[in-house]
């Protein structure tokens, strides 16, 4: 499988998160990493990197093989 994403990405507030905070008004704030999906523009929601996490360890559990880029091309 080979999964390519052209996106952006994101935080969100996650309030029982503990791996990444950002400072908001003072206050460190733990978030999660996104990738914006493409209806977030009709009220869509993020995708969160532990639910990209759940889907591409199922499918390594499976016995597939998995192929990802996070970059930026030139």
């Amino acid at each position: 499988m080979v999964f390519y994403i052209a996106s952006h990405g994101s935080l969100r507030v996650n309030s029982k998160g503990n791996k990444l905070t950002l400072l908001v008004d003072g206050k460190y704030v733990p978030t999660d990493s996104t990738i914006v999906a493409s209806d977030a523009w009709r009220g869509g929601y993020d995708i969160r990197d532990r639910e990209m996490t759940r889907i591409f360890n199922a499918a390594l559990d499976k016995g597939i093989r998995l192929t990802g880029y996070s970059g930026q091309l030139s």
